[in-house]
């Protein structure tokens, strides 16, 4: 007997995750100025991957990207963007986790209040977090919603990563610790932080010593992979406006 499925949920990939959120950079880069536009090309081409909250994550972080990388931006436009865009349990996290955010407090009580804000939000209950965290994804998954699509919940590393951002205050350092410190999707959340505020102020912002001990540890050159998103990203800036030259032409 054949089972059938529609395709977007057929296979293996497609269910709730975090880890579709942290890559969607280049999106963000490529609809600079227009975070509605990098919304919906995330959660388009992103059902192949997430659905959901997480799909809606993704989206958010898109939209803060597009804002970050314009000249003259501000942290406090990129949240009033991922507000704006964001929709049900997303938008509420977003909320609740930034009013227990304040940069005067310790590394310890940030991690303990933003933890607290969203906890409402968390699909993975405190007594399997508690666990060995070798389980399987399944045992993890038994007992919880993690899987299950909802409106009102929320992935855990978009309004983190916000939090973090606005805990910073544009100091690099102190935006990647308070993302590591945090814990659980540590990885996810200081990549989406860390790059928030570099798109805004440049790798300027990033300790040279940390730059070639990250590159050393991942057998590569970012500072190349970064300028070969800027010539892919300049192309379809070019693209775009050639196409959209000839429109106005008509009008």
């Amino acid at each position: 007997m054949i089972n059938y499925a529609e395709p977007r949920t057929a296979g293996v990939g497609n269910y709730l995750n975090e880890g579709f959120q942290g890559i969607v950079l280049p999106v963000g880069a490529v609809n600079t100025g227009d975070p509605w536009r990098a919304y919906d090309e995330v959660t388009a081409f992103g059902q192949a991957h997430t659905e959901s909250y997480a799909l809606e994550g993704a989206g958010v972080n898109a939209a803060a990207y597009a804002v970050a990388f314009q000249k003259a931006t501000s942290i406090q436009e990129i949240i009033a963007t991922a507000l704006a865009v964001a929709k049900d349990g997303t938008r509420m996290a977003i909320q609740d986790v930034l009013a227990a955010t304040n940069p005067n407090d310790s590394l310890d009580e940030f991690v303990r209040k933003t933890r607290a804000a969203f906890l409402p939000y968390l699909q993975l209950s405190p007594q399997l977090l508690r666990q060995n965290p070798d389980e399987t994804s399944k045992k993890l998954r038994e007992g919880t919603n993690i899987a299950r699509p909802s409106r009102i919940a929320c992935i855990e590393n978009v309004p983190i990563a916000l939090a973090s951002l606005v805990y910073g205050n544009g100091d690099y350092l102190k935006t990647l610790k308070s993302s590591l410190f945090y814990g659980r999707d540590a990885e996810s959340i200081a990549a989406v932080s860390t790059s928030l505020l570099c798109a805004m102020k440049g790798d300027g912002l990033v300790p040279a010593k940390l730059k070639t001990e990250v590159d050393t540890a991942n057998r590569r050159n970012y500072a190349q992979t970064a300028r070969q998103l800027y010539e892919a990203v300049k192309t379809i800036h070019e693209k775009d406006k050639t196409r959209w030259d000839k429109r106005a032409e008509v009008l």
